[in-house]
């Protein structure tokens, strides 16, 4: 299969392996949030519309951003439930950058919504049949894609 079922099976071997017991952590929201990361992302994936979608979200957009927004307060509850002091510099320090380049992603993807007079990614990507945002607004599109680049943790905005 060409490496393709390669991530799937990591995520298994990893699921499988030892758990350990950090003492002195909040043992369930040690363990809960990573999970809640791992859902809130898969839900991110549910709202974008394919070809053959058999469900119709007028909200998809905004629900989004309120997924993005609570990953930031999930990154921190990870870093304060170890209960250890350089976790939570670490977590504390994911969060201002999560704040930084959220702010600007949040105003970019609502001024888009207001071109396109609606809150569905559905009818947004329709919106742009014609002429695509991208073209006619290039400096929000270098912004977005810096902001982009930031979320994903991508060089220059991954500070390892």
């Amino acid at each position: 299969f060409i490496g393709i079922l390669q991530p799937f099976s990591d995520a298994i071997k990893l699921f499988n392996k030892e758990v350990l017991i950090i003492f002195g952590s909040s043992y369930y929201l040690f363990y809960i949030c990573p999970v809640l990361v791992f859902f809130l992302m898969l839900c991110n994936w549910m709202l974008i519309p394919v070809i053959t979608n058999i469900y119709f979200m007028n909200y998809s957009l905004l629900i989004i951003i309120i997924i993005l927004t609570i990953m930031g307060y999930l990154f921190m509850m990870m870093g304060w439930s170890s209960n250890s002091i350089y976790s939570m510099l670490g977590a504390i320090r994911a969060l201002a950058q999560t704040i930084s380049y959220e702010v600007s992603f949040i105003m970019i993807i609502l001024v888009m919504m207001m071109l396109s007079e609606t809150f569905s990614m559905s009818d947004f990507i329709k919106w742009q049949v014609n002429m695509w945002y991208m073209i006619m607004m290039i400096p929000l599109f270098i912004v977005f894609f810096i902001s982009i680049l930031a979320e994903l943790n991508r060089s220059p905005m991954d500070f390892i």
